[in-house]
């Protein structure tokens, strides 16, 4: 079965910060599905109707959803949110406790009982990844594409290594 992976976008935000982030064009697919969602329920059921009302409400907290990554050099901090905006659940972690930067050229599931290694999409065979190998031996998956896109996310990894002055490496 093929698994759909949307890549992140690498932004930079001033000379001390950068984020991997959800494309807004996905926010855009999101609304554009849900509108058709609720035409189609309002033609089949009326304007009235109380699922209408749910899926509406269902679409404001997607739109207002958010999955990104903010590496900051200057307060030497990466944050993580996820979640609908006003909601997100956000942790933090020191840079320093990120060893070095990789590429993994097969993706393989992480470990559920580490809290580092959570990862909220589905890692398919044919998938490479982006993570961080962490001093302490573990490592965090930040993010999974499919093989054809390892291109792309190398580019990520090495402007990710570079800004945060962290080693790259290459691993299967």
């Amino acid at each position: 079965m093929q698994t759909m992976n949307i890549m992140y976008k690498l932004v930079t935000r001033g000379k001390t910060q950068m984020q991997l982030s959800l494309p807004l064009f996905l926010r855009a697919i999101y609304l554009a599905a849900g509108i058709l969602l609720i035409l189609v329920l309002m033609r089949s059921m009326g304007t009235a109707h109380p699922i209408i009302y749910m899926f509406s409400i269902a679409m404001v907290f997607v739109i207002f959803s958010e999955d990104r990554w903010i590496f900051d050099v200057s307060a030497g901090t990466l944050y993580r949110r996820t979640g609908v905006i006003f909601l997100a659940k956000k942790w933090t972690a020191p840079l320093e406790n990120i060893a070095g930067i990789e590429i993994a050229t097969d993706a393989k599931p992480t470990d559920p009982k580490d809290p580092y290694a959570q990862f909220s999409g589905v890692i398919g065979k044919n998938c490479c990844a982006l993570r961080f190998s962490l001093v302490d031996g573990r490592a965090l998956t930040v993010s999974v594409a499919s093989k054809k896109h390892y291109d792309a996310l190398k580019s990520q990894a090495l402007a990710l290594a570079e800004f945060m002055n962290k080693p790259f490496a290459e691993v299967q």
